[in-house]
């Protein structure tokens, strides 16, 4: 076939719309579909437009689902009737068959609009099997009619009575529009989303304050109207203390601060729905996110400042650009600047005076980002705490394996985390084969306000200065074996038991909670699960030839041998495991048949009670310890 000149063909008039409408509304396909849903927005979008310029305050929606028929109405100035010098053709005609013919490319017409390019009628008159359009604009008080079948006139422009049917619903002027649409073009179906409908007009109810709404579904009416607009739209179904509002000509936006997971905004632009946002919505987020973030000395993220939040912004605009036809996205540049140069000043107004609720977020988005850099850690350590988890023979000299060769069965051997090196001397003589030692050096790091990277160490890049972690935990951690917080695998517990033996006076006592401290934050798992313990030491020991007795106190003691008859016996004072003998640290600490543990219980408040130990606040930890 020969490919010349008279190969090049062309589309006239509507014939561009019916040979390719996914151009013009979007998906064609599917029962109900996008575009005969944008078919109905196209024409309810001319008569939200006359409202927009001050014309129109009632929209009706009539649809017959047997006959597929659809007609919208409203009471605005109505499309002018009369004859287009520059058309050559009734200006009615020319509204719905020229493409990019419109009232809306003069501002002093339209001030804003959701109908940018001149397609939305035509779209409905290209891809409908009959469309009927009555308009009164008032220049005669007489009502004018015409129709028109896929896309072509089939009468001509001609003065008429309004349709009975309609009586009293419109009081002078107005448009009425009504079609079928062609089942060619939406060959699976031509069912309209009513879902989608009602959900979007109880939007439109609250950017269109004082807008009657009437929506008929065959014989079933429902009304929407709002009095207050956004206010109501953020705080519908919603418990609310202090909602954010700014107005003005152009931009209305409120933020209702909620307790509520996640967040959620709504952007509008000429009463259209954004759904995927765009620079209008960008702008909101920026200013709100911008003013929190100054607020705070730490890098906190917007997601955590947004968190609870439910939003709307309607932008009111001369010349919106969107991602297309459909009007899913604003893509306006300088939008995003204006709304940031706007709201700036009004959120400082309000957050001056809503001190707690900016306290509120700047606090919740830093503690997420101190959770959400705890969690970065334990990923960029993982692949090192894995080795680490596994190199237990490798761990330097303070550790005190268990006989591996004869017990197999890790539940049946323990692991004693001891205080110095004085204590795990003696524990070498003292132990039996299943027992293990881990010796601490003095008081190891406070994991209740340490960073992952302080304990465990981080990755850093040439001529950074090295992060090694701290020398204990990642001892602490290769001995059990079983990995920390998400990674935490019990399967791999080296232990049954982990017993916390330190020494009974103050040091001790903070030795203790340090190392419980770090149990709580990382390894939580391992107390849920009953293997953690405490030795429940005596502080002093009285030995006669006949008897031997502990105690907390000495006047304990002295009151069990006075009933034993005990006259001439020794005392002594515990004063730390590395002064006692193997012999008393086996009976005391070793031996199950002589020892005393306390297995150590999770409780729901247990976090909080080791974070106000061991937390910044040093007051209650003083009182607990007896340090004045």
């Amino acid at each position: 076939m020969e490919y010349s000149a008279n190969s090049i063909d062309f589309l006239k008039g509507l014939e561009t719309v019916r040979k390719r409408p996914t151009m013009y509304i979007g998906a064609v396909s599917g029962n109900p579909s996008q575009g005969l849903y944008r078919l109905l927005r196209e024409a309810a979008d001319n008569a939200i437009d006359e409202y927009l310029a001050g014309f129109n305050n009632v929209l009706y929606i009539f649809y017959n689902t047997k006959t597929k028929e659809t007609t919208v109405l409203d009471n605005g100035r109505g499309i002018p009737v009369g004859w287009n010098d520059k058309a050559q053709q009734d200006s009615l005609t020319l509204v719905f068959t020229q493409l990019h013919a419109g009232g809306k490319f003069d501002k002093q017409n339209y001030a804003t609009s959701s109908g940018l390019n001149g397609i939305g009628n035509k779209a409905i008159t290209a891809l409908s099997t009959k469309l009927q359009v009555w308009s009164n604009n008032a220049k005669d008080k007489k009502w004018h009619t015409q129709t028109f079948e896929k896309g072509k006139i089939t009468s001509e422009v001609e003065k008429t009575k309004l349709p009975e049917k309609y009586t009293g619903l419109i009081k002078k002027t107005g448009t009425i529009v009504s079609w079928i649409p062609d089942g060619t073009i939406f060959t699976d179906g031509t069912d309209l989303d009513i879902h989608r409908l009602k959900h979007e007009l109880s939007d439109i109810q609250y950017l269109c304050p004082g807008l009657e709404i009437h929506l008929y579904i065959d014989d079933n009416e429902t009304n929407y109207y709002s009095e207050n607009g956004l206010v109501e739209l953020v705080s519908k179904d919603l418990e609310h203390d202090t909602i954010f509002s700014f107005q003005d000509d152009y931009t209305d936006v409120v933020l209702n601060f909620t307790k509520k997971d996640g967040y959620n905004f709504k952007s509008f632009v000429n009463v259209c729905y954004t759904d995927q946002g765009g620079t209008h919505l960008n702008g909101l987020k920026k200013a709100l996110c911008n003013y929190v973030k100054s607020n705070s000395k730490k890098k906190i993220l917007p997601d955590d400042i947004m968190e609870g939040v439910i939003g709307a912004i309607h932008h009111k605009m001369a010349e919106p650009q969107y991602q297309g036809q459909t009007k899913n996205e604003l893509t306006n540049t300088s939008v995003e600047g204006e709304i940031i140069d706007k709201l700036t000043p009004a959120l400082e107004k309000f957050f001056k005076k809503n001190k707690e609720l900016l306290k509120t977020i700047v606090d919740y988005a830093e503690t997420r980002l101190a959770q959400r850099e705890r969690a970065k850690a334990d990923k960029d350590m993982a692949k090192g705490l894995n080795a680490l988890n596994k190199a237990a023979h490798k761990i330097s000299d303070k550790f005190l394996d268990a006989d591996r060769r004869k017990f197999k069965n890790p539940l049946d051997c323990e692991l004693f985390i001891v205080e110095g090196d004085s204590a795990g001397g003696h524990f070498s003589k003292a132990r039996v084969s299943n027992q293990a030692c881990l010796k601490i050096r003095g008081k190891i790091i406070n994991a209740e306000k340490a960073s992952n990277e302080d304990l465990f160490g981080k990755k850093v890049k040439k001529g950074e200065k090295e992060q090694t972690g701290n020398r204990e935990i990642k001892d602490l951690v290769a001995a059990l074996g079983c990995g920390v917080q998400e990674n935490y695998n019990e399967y791999n517990l080296r232990f049954g038991k982990v017993i916390i033996l330190a020494d009974s006076d103050v040091d001790g006592s903070h030795i203790q909670c340090l190392v419980l401290s770090f149990f709580v934050n990382y390894m939580p798992d391992l107390i849920k699960n009953g293997h953690l313990y405490i030795i429940d030491a005596p502080l002093f020991i009285a030995s006669s030839a006949k008897n031997k007795v502990y105690g907390m106190t000495r006047a304990e003691v002295d009151s069990k041998m006075k009933k034993l008859g005990s006259k001439d016996y020794t005392l002594l004072r515990m004063k730390g495991w590395g002064e006692t003998n193997p012999e008393q640290l086996n009976e005391l600490c070793l031996n199950p048949e002589s020892r005393h543990l306390m297995q150590l219980k999770w409780t729901d408040n247990l976090p909080e009670v080791i974070n106000k130990i061991m937390g910044a606040e040093s007051t209650f930890r003083k009182e607990l310890l007896g340090i004045n």
